[in-house]
């Protein structure tokens, strides 16, 4: 009965508010129901009585519309197919909120598609054919059993009796095929009974309706199928007559001796009672014919007018749902945004389940649904394998699967931070390419290292794996699937499971840790870990999500509001809404780590300054090994100048210094060059001046000796032809006379003084006389003697006056 209400409400809903509407802000005064079914027949002219006392009796009960009236208009079919449609299409032209009836089947079936178009809900208290199911059909509410259960009862006796062979008698039709099936005229009858009795089989089921049943039985008794051998089983259009009709006459009576008959349960309440102790006076004025006997069907259509009461009773009080004041959260959130969006309402009330301190197990919750006790469960209920065999989940609306919480701490920056993100082989190898591409490279390719961009922290747990291989208790929350997950599909030991009510429970477990008491870690779904990490910082997940799972709102198996449920999440996300909700309750807030790492808007000093350090380091010593070669050049090139300057000041020694080190490092060596060239050159002109002091006095003492001296042949070995300008002594000479220059020589001290005068010959030359007259030699030649000097003896000798320079020519 409780899926019956279900999905009365449910298609009540569509009818009233097809247009969309989702709160309703007053009552309306009058509700139009409309009803279709034979006032003579024997169903009908007992539900047209119990149908207008269940009105009158809902209008005058002002705990149930609380001022809305419930106006019945009835139509009489008269046993036609026909009339039954037309007239349901009357009705639903009209403002009517529901339609009862109609009576038949074959009528039901096609009144049901109308309804299924125009949205209008179609409840029937003797429409009775399986085949009328609500996924079918969503908005026919069949509110009797339907011929399932009595043919079962009918299977029980054949089987309780071992009879193999049955013979089924059954009207041709939708109510007798999907029952049983055909029969028409009374010969039919007979001919068809005929063949029956030919038969082995003594067993006859008999499925029609109310009229043509008792002539079925009339025949058979006409026949003599009524006696020892036989047996017969009416359904419970046999039993609907004699309740109905009793007491009958004698003939019938004698027709139906020896019949079994079924009759469909009614349970004894205290309002039935009552109800049939007004019989009476109800139906005494209504029939020309007398009175006549309550039938069940008569308490179904009693119980249908009802029905429809109490669902719109529900419907028009409550516009919003019930207990979200007392409950509120990320579920409750998205069913009440998903339920605004349905294109009808449906009322509901939130119900607790739990004592408020364990957190209760969702599978029982689950199993809950199917019993009965609630109607769809709202919540966290994770969508499973197991759960999806029993009930029916909405689309999903949070992506949720087991991760790892563990306690971590924060890695400082230290001076060698930079270190930690490669490996030892990393590092070698970056060491060697250290060495061959130089410290610039290495920190370039570093600075654009992502690693050292971050603060990290650390924790001895990795992820699953490392909670499986290792021995450390673990928690969970309560009531949770991780529990079953961890044993059953991780093999981990229940002794190490720790169960977790509360996320005060969760922090102060992770804190004390397994040598505290605590656990190591926590599994738990990625929702409630993220609201967790929201503030508190000192924790993180660390490794990956290992399963995959998903939320959604439970339903009973075929219901309707499961899919327009997800329907409706899915327009939340198109939307964006579902979205907000979940930045609403779970956004972190105080922390923005949901993994293992920690962005800062700025780096900071302290992570880098061994680098620096390092870097600082490298350049310090190439700068000092640069100092040192500098100064050993510098002593070796300037120790000379140093030296002969004969200064000692250490500021002036530090200016020739930095002024070295600043010049170009080719012209310090042409310098060099140029220098130790003068030094040679000073050197030998120091010893051709010795050797021509005493040339000199020889020449002055004796010229012959000279003249003889330049023209014999130089010595053997090494020479260096050294030409000193003696062209002013030479020239003073021989333009004097020639006793006077004999007699006048000077002193030793001039000759010496003339001789270190070689520099300052004029140029250009002048002409100079020859010895033997007047005759003078032309310009560009120079009268130097030329001195050859052995170098491995140190001796010199002169060449005769006149010999031509060639370097100078």
């Amino acid at each position: 009965m409780n899926k019956v209400w279900l999905l009365v409400l449910v298609v009540f809903c569509h009818g009233i508010f097809s247009n969309g509407v989702t709160n309703i802000s007053t009552r309306p005064d009058v509700v139009n129901v409309g009803a279709i079914l034979s006032y003579k027949s024997i169903i009908g002219k007992v539900a047209k009585v119990t149908m207008e006392a269940a009105v009158e009796d809902v209008n005058s009960d002002s705990t149930v519309l609380a001022g809305t009236k419930i106006e019945l208009t009835m139509q009489d079919s008269n046993y036609s197919g026909f009339m039954g449609i037309v007239e349901a299409l009357k009705f639903m032209e009209k403002d009517t909120v529901a339609i009862i009836g109609p009576q038949q089947s074959v009528t039901a079936h096609v009144i049901s598609h109308i309804a299924n178009e125009l949205q209008v809900p179609l409840l029937s208290y003797s429409a009775i054919d399986p085949t009328l199911s609500s996924p079918q059909f969503p908005f026919f509410v069949r509110t009797a059993e339907s011929d399932l259960y009595q043919m079962a009862a009918i299977a029980d006796i054949v089987n309780y009796y071992g009879w193999r062979d049955v013979i089924a008698i059954y009207v041709d039709d939708d109510h007798g095929r999907n029952g049983i099936a055909a029969l028409a005229t009374r010969d039919d009858i007979t001919d068809l009974l005929v063949k029956v009795a030919l038969m082995e089989s003594r067993i006859v089921v008999l499925h029609t309706y109310a009229g043509p049943g008792p002539v079925v039985l009339n025949v058979a008794q006409y026949l003599g199928m009524m006696g020892t051998g036989y047996v017969w089983i009416a359904t419970n259009w046999l039993s609907t007559i004699l309740d109905t009709n009793s007491p009958l006459d004698s003939n019938a009576m004698d027709d139906f001796q020896g019949v079994i008959t079924l009759r469909m349960y009614a349970p004894d309440s205290e309002l039935k009672r009552k109800f049939v102790s007004r019989w009476s006076n109800l139906a005494g004025g209504k029939s020309a014919n007398g009175s006549f006997g309550l039938s069940t069907y008569g308490l179904y259509a009693y119980d249908t007018v009802w029905l429809l009461a109490h669902a719109f009773e529900v419907i028009n009080v409550i516009g919003t749902v019930e207990g979200t004041e007392m409950f509120k959260g990320y579920c409750i959130d998205v069913f009440t945004a998903a339920l605004n969006l349905l294109p009808y309402v449906v009322p509901c009330k939130l119900i607790p389940f739990g004592d408020g301190s364990n957190n209760p197990s969702s599978t029982e919750l689950v199993h809950l649904i199917t019993t009965g006790v609630y109607d769809a469960a709202v919540g966290d209920i994770t969508i499973i394998t197991n759960r999806t065999r029993i009930v029916d989940f909405t689309q999903p609306y949070v992506e949720s699967g087991l991760v790892v919480v563990a306690k971590v701490r924060r890695l400082n920056s230290s001076a060698w931070a930079f270190l930690r993100p490669f490996t030892p082989m990393m590092w070698g190898v970056t060491a060697i390419f250290f060495l061959i591409v130089g410290a610039v490279v290495w920190i370039l390719e570093h600075r654009i290292n992502d690693e050292f961009r971050v603060q990290q922290l650390s924790s001895s747990i990795k992820g699953i794996e490392t909670l499986i291989s290792s021995k450390d208790p673990i928690g969970y929350q309560q009531g949770s699937y991780a529990r079953n997950y961890l044993v059953e599909e991780l093999g981990i030991h229940e002794s190490r499971l720790f169960p977790l009510n509360t996320p005060e429970d969760y922090a102060e477990a992770l804190k004390d840790g397994p040598q505290g008491g605590g656990v190591a870690a926590v599994v738990d779904e990625r929702a409630y870990v993220d609201l967790f990490l929201s503030t508190r910082c000192e924790f993180s997940i660390v490794g990956q999500e290992f399963t995959k799972a998903e939320w959604g709102f439970a339903f009973p198996r075929d219901s309707p509001l499961a899919i327009d449920m997800s329907t409706a999440i899915l327009k939340l996300s198109e939307n964006g809404d579902l979205q907000r909700i979940h930045d609403k309750w779970l956004m972190s807030s105080a922390c923005t780590s949901q993994s293992t790492t920690f962005e800062v808007d700025r780096l900071q000093l302290k992570s880098f300054w061994g680098l620096f350090a390092i870097c600082g380091f490298a350049c310090l010593l190439a700068l000092l090994v640069y100092l040192i070669m500098m100064v050993r050049q510098f002593s070796r090139h300037y120790s000379d100048d140093v030296e002969s300057s004969g200064s000692s000041s250490g500021s002036k020694r530090i200016q020739t210094f930095l002024t070295f080190v600043d010049e170009k490092e080719v012209d310090v060596k042409n310098r060099s060059k140029r220098r130790q060239m003068e030094k040679a050159s000073n050197r030998s002109v120091d010893m051709v001046n010795d050797q021509r002091k005493t040339i000199h006095r020889s020449v002055s003492q004796s010229p012959e000796n000279v003249e003889e001296s330049w023209s014999s042949t130089p010595p053997s070995g090494p020479r260096r032809v050294v030409q000193r300008s003696t062209a002013n002594s030479v020239t003073k000479k021989r333009s004097a006379a020639a006793p006077a220059a004999a007699n006048d020589e000077g002193s030793d001290e001039e000759d010496e003084a003339r001789l270190k005068r070689p520099r300052n010959l004029p140029w250009p030359p002048k002409s100079v006389p020859s010895e033997a007259g007047n005759d003078e030699k032309p310009a560009g030649y120079f009268l130097y003697p030329l001195v050859t000097v052995d170098l491995s003896t140190n001796q010199s000798t002169a060449a005769p006056a006149g010999t031509k320079n060639d370097n100078q020519a």
